[in-house]
């Protein structure tokens, strides 16, 4: 198992997963923050939130930590379709998303 040197300790790298998990969320009314459903993600390991490709050319999806997080454009990410980020979490019911309008969808891929 590789080691990374954090600071003046050792720590491990996680393992390499096995299999991943993709969902697809609907935003079903526009400017109405939705709470990501819950799974839980194992330690070390990112969640790729993604605007789904599919999406308007013009559409934006909208990641914060909190409902009213995302009204701020300082404490909220914004995606432009196809973009992505990835987040380290412990659960991803910690993510409220919006988006541009109705019916955008919204990507998530966490290892498992």
């Amino acid at each position: 198992m590789a080691r990374i040197l954090l600071g003046p300790s050792l720590q491990t790298t996680p393992p390499n997963f096995s299999s991943f998990v993709t969902r697809v969320l609907t935003l079903t009314i526009f400017g109405v923050a939705q709470q990501v459903t819950s799974q839980v993600v194992p330690d070390g390991i990112a969640v790729v939130f993604r605007n789904h490709i599919n999406n308007g050319f013009t559409s934006r999806i909208y990641i914060a930590y909190s409902s009213s997080a995302i009204l701020s454009a300082a404490d909220r990410i914004t995606l432009e379709r196809g973009a992505s980020t990835e987040l380290k979490l412990s659960n991803t019911n910690l993510v409220w998303w919006d988006g541009s309008s109705s019916g955008v969808q919204l990507e998530i891929l966490t290892e498992v």
